[in-house]
């Protein structure tokens, strides 16, 4: 249902909000909005999105959020881990 909606109401500003971000021929950023990071290359342009937008991620089971965490917290970015059992490596037994 989430995709249909955005997919239906794209162009619609009371409806989706559209973020501009950056792309960057350096690697280690990924985007102008991100500093050098170890982020997924995947994953940089949700942290993009996120950093320009002040919105939250949201993340079920992908660990690399977690692994990130000192990156995000810097950027003031907030992921909420909807299944944190799972978005660990490690799972409950996490150092």
């Amino acid at each position: 249902m989430f995709f249909k909606h955005v997919f239906n109401y794209q162009y619609r500003s009371d409806r989706v909000r559209r973020i501009a971000i950056t792309p960057s021929a350096d690697e280690r950023r990924g985007f102008q909005e991100l500093p050098e990071n170890s982020l997924d290359r995947s994953d940089r342009k949700f942290l993009a999105v996120a950093f320009v937008a002040g919105a939250v991620i949201l993340n079920a089971t992908d660990s690399d959020w977690v692994e990130q965490n000192a990156l995000t917290e810097t950027l003031g970015v907030e992921v909420a881990q909807l299944c944190p059992q799972y978005a660990s490596k490690f799972g409950r037994r996490r150092p």
